[in-house]
Formats: C-alpha cells, structure tokens, sequence
C-alpha cells in the first residue's frame, strides 16, 4: 500500500475522516503535512524507512531507527526522568530525557513539551520495586481506538461547525459534516464555509486533548496511572506522549531529530563571530558614523541604570486592601489626553485600527497584503529570523523587489541571536534554514537591509510594518516561528493619515542606520520630505504613538501617569513585568479600590523570567490584585486603564521603558479601547488558570528578579 493510502486508511479509521486537506496539493484529499492531534498528535506521514542495515554500530537514533521499524518502548518514570527502551537487531538502545519542573498551576493536566536523548548503552531496565514506575504503553489499533473516541469528544456537538488547533507540528481544524461525522482537515480555513467557534494554541490544546484522553481511558484501564501512547511516526519525527494521571501531567516526548534538521546552536565560532559583529559594529563602526547620537545613548544608558537602581522595593502590604469600586467615575479622558498633549512629544492623528491576535489571524492578512503592495514595502523589526516561517516572508519580499522598493531595517544582535536559538517546535522535513538572513534578502534580489547596530546595548525592538503608506501593522510580533505558531500575541492593522507619520519616521531611523550616520538623519529630518498623508476613508478615531527613545521615555512616563490616575479598572498583560515602578503603581492602584489584573504565561522564554513572575504574581496577590496565568507564552504587551488603551512592542520592563527604541499605539476613543478588552483580555481572563494562593518563590527567584529590575538597563 502506498504510503498516502496507508494514512489515509489510518485517519478513516481514527475519526471518520475523509482524510487530510494539504493546502499546497490543490485541493486534492492526502495526509497533508503530518498534521497532528495536539499532543497525542493526528496522523501519520507514513511508516519508518527501511533502509539496509547500516555497516556499522549505529550512533545516532536515525541510523538506529533506520534499520528496522521499533517495536513500541518499554517506558519508565522517575521522579522527571524519563527512559524509552527499544529493542532490535543492534540489541537494545534506550531514549532518556529530563522533564521541567513546572512551577504554576493549571486547571487541567500540566501540559509540556520534552525532547529526547539518544543513548547507545543505557542502564539496564528497573527492577520493579525501585522507584521508576512502568508505564502502560499503547500503540497500533488500541491507540486509533482510542483517538476516534477522543475526536468524538473534542469536536464540536452541532453539525458543521469546527474547531481549529494548533499543534507543534502544524494546524488544523476539527469539525462535524453535514451527516454529523467528525472529521479533520490540515490548514488554518475550514471547508465548505463551516463557522469556527473556538481556537486553541499549542498549550491551550495540549491541556484538553491530555484531559480527553484521561477521561477515555477511565472504561478501559482503571489500574495504570502512568500511561504512554504511541501515535504514528510524523516523518522523520517520533512522538510519544506520556500521561500520568496520578500527577495530572502530560509530556509531548519527541526523539532526536537528525543533526542536519536542526538549526543554530552556540558554537564557539559562531558566538565569538557574533560578540566580534557586536563590538565591531555595534561601538566601533557605530562611533564613527554616529558619533553624536552614541555619545548620547551612552550617557543615557549610565543615568538610566543609576535610577534603576533606585527604583522602589516590592514591600509587603501595611493593610488589607480596600473593597472595589465598580461604580466608581473613571479617569478624565479628555483632561488625560490634554496631559498627553503636553508631557510627551506625541500628538493626536486620525486612523482606524484591527486587532489581529495571534499569527494564525495576522500572518495570512500581512502575507497578502505584501503579494498587493504596488509601490513599496517598509519593515522595521527586532528580529528577523531564518526559519521556515521568516523565510516565507523572505521569499515575499525578495519577489516584490523586482517590481517595487523594498527596505529591511532589523536589529542585529537579536536577529543573529534568534537565528542561534534552537526552534521549540520541529522545522518542517527537508527545510535548510540560511545562516544570515540579511544576506539571504539580499541575494539575486533588489531587497534593501540595513541594521540597527546595538550601541551599548540598545536594541531596536520596534515592530512596525509598512505597505505602500496605507498599511501599517505594529505591535508585539516578529518575523519567526515563534510568533506564527507558537506564542500568544498581538498585531493591529492601522490604517489612515497617522501612517504618513509612521512612514516618516522610519525614514529617519533609515538615514540612520545608512553610512552617513548623524549626517543623513539630521539631513533628513530637516530638508527630507515627507510622505504624502493618506487620504480619510471611514470613522477615523484619535490615535498616538508613543515611544522609547535615547532623547524621551513617552511610554514610561504615558504607563505610570496612566496608573496614577486610575479610578475603576486597569488590565495589564505582559510575560515580562519586571519594572518595579510599574508593579508599585499596580499595587497603589489596587489600594485606592481600583480593579487591577494582571496576565502572566505559564511559560517564559527569558533567562530568570519564571521565578521572577513568581514574586511578581505573589506580591500582586498580597496587595489584592487577580493575576491569570495564561497556557503557554503570552508576548502580549498591552494595557487598558479606564477606556484608554495602550499597546505595541514595548513591554513593562526597564529595558524597555528606559533604554530599547520602541513604539506603541495608544487612545481613548471607546470603540478601540472597548475591542481591546473585549477581543483580548476578556477572553485571555476566561482561558487562563486565576490564581487564589501564594506559589512557591526561593530566594533565587527573588534574585532573579531583582537582577532583571535593577540591572536592566
């Protein structure tokens, strides 16, 4: 049988399904991309190769593997170890992996991700009487059993209507047809118009798909709590997913990927290459070009870390917090614009705004907008990274350049930084990820990059995108996988005579970042001309944008005079809130009777983040604020306080309320800010876990924090 037979015949089975729709085979049924079922994972790509015998002991787990098709493990557990034995001609050879400690409750089963290791000699299997509990281990037909009951609990009850879902190794959508049948289809759109009422992320879906299959195996194993199912393999990739229900934790286990499918890693040559890139151009070629501008973010970057230091301690509350006032009159918004007005830089222009939350919403609509631009295409990014969703956008920009101007101002250090990092989520089979992106737009095409060179520190962490001066799209996401597939996230869509401002003050970053330095920005800003303004088109409301930049702090001083004046409700939403002077002024708020809530991710990506968010999170409780844990990593960055909302790429931390170049949309008119709480935190606060009670801090993540609120900057 042909292998898309084979997994047709498997997925028929598993759910009624009429197989996989795979968006780039022209609409015809197959198994598409080795599209998975969260973490038990959907289907199957196909069996393992069966390749000859390899001449030699193998060494790694793909020439393992390859030999012949491995029967299912014999699974162990041990405290957060984890061992994987499997036995064939070679003898027997062994995965082994360690598990995280996770630190924050859930509502359901703690869902993680755990990449395996491969090991030639293992130890033998435990005796039993040891403290390594064996699992039940369920593969082949019981397992399809097993998943068709799952579907059927998963999708939803009403005929034609879907779900959609994201998982590590793509996204679908699960849906009944017109005859009631459950059936699953690879992409993001669902077929024959059928309405989603629901999506789920990676974590989201790894917590229901774990509690589904635990309810299921209540009928059919009662005395095993340590269970180990064994999907089909996904390409060259090998799943397992252990559920122990005594502990109410699910692991995604993946085996070792072949080195040549991975990407980056810290070698010595590549992170002295890149230190060399940092000092070379970041001080050297940076002083000389910009000496004016370095000279200044120098001297700032010494008077923000001495106030740092000076910020206040998070400090135990004297007294119990005061009840809310619901009722309570909110905040003056036109005295706080007329504030506005005065205190920052910033002024009010006209433009329309649409909240794109997360990549699958954002990433089709910027994709298509840059196949229609038709004069030019303008980006401004943190991190453009080299991995297969970067390189999409890539590709994009480099067709476009043939026909318009297309210009690339990225950070350098953080894009080079990223494109080291190891993806949490497989690339996809057979992709071959460029070593320098920059040099990968500028090959055989017209695209123009230039970098943001990290003069003492200072990152361009901006995301604001530009299309033809009609478009532009600014908030929380970069070019990356991350921010596509893996990360909660927010995008707007801006639109109106505010993009013209926009458009001029990326020329100005542009002059900058190009070989004249100083001379070209001063030359730019005073004889440059302007963008044409575009023309009003529908109800245009009052918009500003605020930013972090070397010469002024709009955002800062816009963030805690916001605080300050709250009288009914602040929502805040952020992975990295480690200012204290903006955890201080959550804390005052919520004192005065004011509603404060707070969204921090299960998950943080950033060195000392995690412990950090556990002192936050406590110290937010002592003084009667909610903090909602979301599943997963929330890059979010936004706030609401009153009917004034503020949102962009800036987060709450020092870094970038001090010392990163940032920009954020900020207004009051009540439709805006009315769709912000609405579409994101109203539905953030429904999906995340409310804390009730104290998690448990060390003192090392009170270190952590005070390291990442007073040494940044």
């Amino acid at each position: 049988m042909s292998r898309r037979r084979a997994t047709f015949a498997l997925v028929r089975r598993a759910g009624g399904s009429s197989g996989f729709r795979n968006p780039g085979n022209r609409g015809r049924n197959g198994p598409g991309k080795a599209l998975l079922l969260g973490g038990a994972l959907l289907a199957a790509g196909g069996a393992f190769s069966r390749a000859e015998a390899p001449p030699r002991s193998p060494r790694t787990w793909e020439e393992w593997r390859g030999a012949r098709e491995p029967a299912a493990p014999v699974v162990f557990r041990k405290d957060r170890h984890l061992r994987f034995y499997f036995t064939n001609q070679w003898g027997e050879a062994a995965l082994k992996g360690r598990l995280r400690a996770l630190r924050t409750p859930s509502a359901g089963f703690e869902f993680q991700m755990a990449r395996l290791k491969f090991d030639r000699h293992p130890p033998s299997r435990p005796r039993p009487g040891t403290d390594w509990r064996q699992a039940e281990v369920i593969s082949g037909a019981a397992y399809q059993a097993l998943l068709a009951r799952v579907l059927e609990r998963l999708a939803p009850a009403r005929r034609r209507e879907g779900i959609y879902f994201q998982t590590p190794f793509g996204e679908g959508v699960l849906y009944r047809d017109a005859e009631g049948r459950v059936r699953v289809r690879a992409g993001r759109e669902p077929p024959d118009a059928i309405p989603v009422r629901q999506r789920f992320g990676i974590e989201e879906f790894g917590h229901r798909l774990s509690d589904g299959f635990s309810e299921a195996l209540r009928h059919v194993n009662d005395g095993h709590e340590l269970i180990c199912l064994v999907p089909p393999p996904i390409g060259r990739q090998t799943v397992f997913e252990l559920l122990d229900r005594e502990r109410r934790q699910a692991v995604l286990c993946l085996a070792p990927l072949p080195a040549r499918a991975l990407r980056g890693g810290a070698s010595p040559i590549r992170s002295g290459r890149d230190l060399l890139t940092l000092i070379l151009e970041g001080h050297v070629w940076a002083c000389v070009k910009n000496p004016v501008s370095s000279a200044g973010r120098l001297l700032d970057r010494g008077r923000q870390s001495l106030v740092g230091l000076f910020a206040p301690r998070l400090r135990s509350p004297r007294r119990p917090p005061p009840p809310l006032r619901p009722h309570a009159p909110p905040m003056d918004l036109p005295a706080w614009e007329a504030w506005l007005d005065r205190h920052t830089s910033s002024r009010r222009e006209a433009g329309t705004v649409r909240f794109l939350i997360d990549g699958e919403r954002f990433f089709p609509v910027f994709q298509q907008r840059l196949r229609e631009a038709r004069d030019h295409i303008h980006l401004l990014v943190g991190i453009f990274d080299n991995d297969d969703v970067a390189v999409r956008i890539a590709d994009l920009l480099r067709a476009k350049s043939r026909t318009i101007e297309v210009r690339v101002l990225l950070d350098r250090f953080s894009s080079l930084a990223s494109s080291r990092s190891w993806p949490l989520t497989p690339l996809p089979e057979g992709f071959h990820p460029p070593p320098s992106i920059g040099a990968y737009l500028e090959g055989g095409s017209r695209v123009h990059v230039r970098p943001f060179l990290n003069t003492w520190g200072t990152a361009e962490h901006s995301k604001v995108y530009l299309i033809d001066g009609r478009y532009a799209y600014l908030g929380g996401m970069n070019l990356g996988r991350e921010y596509r597939y893996e990360w909660h996230d927010l995008m707007s869509e801006v639109e109106g005579p505010i993009v013209a401002s926009l458009e001029w003050e990326f020329a100005k970053a542009w002059a900058h970042a190009g070989a004249l330095g100083d001379l070209a920005f001063v030359a730019r800003k005073w004889f440059g001309e302007r963008p044409p303004v575009p023309a009003e088109s529908g109800t245009q409301a009052s918009l500003r944008y605020l930013r972090t930049r070397t010469t002024g702090k709009e955002i800062r001083r816009a963030v805690l005079e916001a605080l300050a004046r709250a009288r009914r409700e602040v929502f805040l939403e952020n992975p990295y809130l480690f200012s204290n002077e903006v955890i201080v002024a959550l804390a005052r708020a919520r004192q005065r009777g004011v509603d404060v809530r707070v969204v921090l991710g299960t998950r943080n990506n950033m060195a000392g983040g995690p412990g950090s968010n556990l002192v936050v999170a406590n110290y937010l409780l002592d003084h009667g604020a909610r903090v909602y844990l979301y599943p997963g990593m929330s890059h979010i960055k936004a706030l609401y306080v009153d009917g004034w909302a503020c949102w962009g790429s800036a987060n709450f931390s020092g870094l970038s309320l001090r010392n990163n170049q940032e920009v954020n949309l900020a207004t009051s008119d009540p439709a805006i800010a009315a769709a912000l709480r609405r579409r994101l935190f109203e539905r953030d606060f429904a999906k995340s876990f409310e804390l009730t009670h104290h998690l448990d801090a060390t003192w090392t993540d009170s270190l952590a924090h005070s390291l990442l609120n007073q040494l940044w900057p």
